[in-house]
């Protein structure tokens, strides 16, 4: 099953929620990502039904959802696989079949060797998965995850992403999670929100999101680095803090634009110039290198592909961006950058 978000308003600590629609498509993986108290958590509650809802509707089947929280709260005095089967047994399984179900999932979780241990002699990443393992013997068609790798290393949160990807594609669950980690969300996703002080800012799949962000906040919170207010009169675009001009057809006005740093290559005899930009910094990459521009008042960021890097600090060079891979924000919120 899907689920549906309709003119929902919820006050938590400093913010008010409010989501005018969203609408999560049956055997979607979707993630909430933002920053801290953004309202990432108090939605997902909402979701489960832990919070009740003040204004609004959410149409879900709260009979069918599963729920795993960033901490495991497993009980110390049950084994693993009592933790496991505690659920069924709440609903009167008997203990023979309980037990059959849990250790299929302990199996599929990799942790059948764990059974007849307490939570107190396994590792977080191992009690994590006994969570995981207590919400799916349930058989949900919906699981609702808060954060729940987030007190991991980096080596087990990566395992258990892509253990809990492969789960929901052979369950065929409708999934949302909740984090902070970019990365994090754009591994595991079809689709995403990006939340800020209680709103959705964005919601799309992952291209989407990263090659067209509706406005400068969610640019920003994807950290892209070439945000600039920009004027354009009589075709020509002038980036007011830098040496920057451009014929573009756009009508008269102020906006704020976007550079990916891919797109700014440097000018040659074919390419007219725009900009001068003297190499400040510079990062090596898995496929190339990031440079670290100045330019009057201003800083850029370029992406150059390649093994090789013939780049030397401090030189100034001539750059140049073709018009059309400007990018004007659908939503052009005029905030300060």
């Amino acid at each position: 099953m899907g689920i549906e978000i309709k003119n929902l308003e919820f006050q938590y600590e400093k913010f008010k929620l409010k989501i005018e629609n969203l609408e999560i498509k049956k055997g979607k993986f979707h993630t909430l990502v933002g920053e801290s108290g953004c309202g990432k958590t108090t939605l997902l509650r909402l979701i489960a039904g832990l919070e009740e809802v003040e204004i609004g509707e959410i149409i879900v089947n709260r009979d069918e959802i599963g729920y795993i929280f960033q901490e495991p709260l497993l009980l110390p005095h049950l084994t693993v696989i009592e933790n496991v089967c505690f659920g069924l047994k709440m609903k009167k399984v008997n203990k023979k079949k309980r037990i059959e179900i849990g250790r299929k999932y302990l199996k599929e979780l990799k942790i059948e060797d764990l059974e007849h241990r307490y939570p107190d002699e396994i590792s977080g990443g191992q009690g994590q998965r006994v969570a995981i393992a207590r919400a799916l013997v349930l058989e949900p068609k919906v699981l609702l995850m808060d954060e729940p790798f987030s007190a991991l290393d980096e080596n087990l949160r990566e395992n258990l992403r892509i253990l809990i990807r492969e789960i929901h594609d052979n369950r065929k669950m409708t999934s949302i999670l909740v984090t902070h980690d970019l990365n994090e969300a754009f591994f595991v996703s079809d689709t995403i929100s990006i939340m800020k002080s209680g709103n959705i800012l964005q919601t799309g799949n992952v291209e989407t999101i990263l090659k067209k962000p509706k406005n400068s906040k969610v640019a920003k919170f994807l950290g892209y680095k070439n945000l600039f207010k920009c004027e354009v009169k009589n075709k020509e675009m002038t980036i007011v803090d830098a040496e920057y001009k451009q014929n573009i057809d756009k009508k008269d006005g102020e906006y704020n634009v976007l550079f990916f740093p891919e797109d700014i290559i440097l000018a040659n005899e074919d390419k007219k110039m725009n900009l001068v930009g003297q190499i400040e910094n510079q990062r090596r990459l898995l496929y190339g290198y990031t440079l670290d521009l100045k330019s009057k008042n201003t800083k850029w960021q370029v992406f150059v592909s390649g093994e090789n890097n013939e780049y030397q600090l401090g030189k100034i060079e001539n750059w140049h961006c073709d018009a059309s891979k400007i990018y004007f924000f659908e939503e052009d919120n005029h905030e300060r950058l």
